[in-house]
């Protein structure tokens, strides 16, 4: 019996949320903000690493027409910076690849995929306290990967 293709869930990274010193994501990208219920991924079924950072610059494009004049000018300043995907690769951003399967083996619980691929990992209240680290250990142990240059920039 052949093995099934892994799935992945897609986390962005920004530049600030990587340690260059130890060659891994800082476990910051891992935590939940006080506003959110459950970490932000993308079903790689539904978005591939490109177009994971392409939904950023999409969100900084609609908030240019429908955003408030505080939402425009920070909308502006990150589209000046970061105009395109290749801009952002270059300048640190990357997406880290995590299989589904690892996730629900921590007994995890993944939201419904919405229409862009966007799923929420849900964990509950201690969230922050127990998988931040065994995210970063998954890293470490090559379960899960950054997705290279090439990953990003592919079409």
């Amino acid at each position: 019996m052949e093995d099934l293709p892994e799935y992945y869930l897609y986390r962005r990274m920004l530049p600030s949320q990587f340690d260059k010193r130890q060659g891994q994501p800082k476990s910051i990208l891992f935590q939940l903000r006080e506003n959110e219920d459950g970490l932000s991924v993308f079903d790689s079924n539904v978005k591939s690493p490109r177009e994971v950072l392409q939904l950023y610059i999409d969100n900084n494009n609609l908030a240019l027409i429908n955003g408030d004049e505080t939402a425009q000018l920070a909308a502006r300043k990150r589209l000046t910076e970061y105009p395109d995907v290749e801009a952002m690769v270059d300048k640190g951003w990357m997406i880290v690849k995590i299989p589904k399967s690892a996730v629900t083996d921590l007994g995890l619980i993944l939201s419904e995929v919405d229409e862009n691929g966007h799923v929420l990992i849900l964990g509950g209240e201690k969230f922050n306290d127990i998988y931040p680290p065994l995210f970063i250990n998954m890293l470490i142990r090559g379960v899960a990967s950054l997705a290279s240059r090439e990953e990003c920039l592919r079409i």
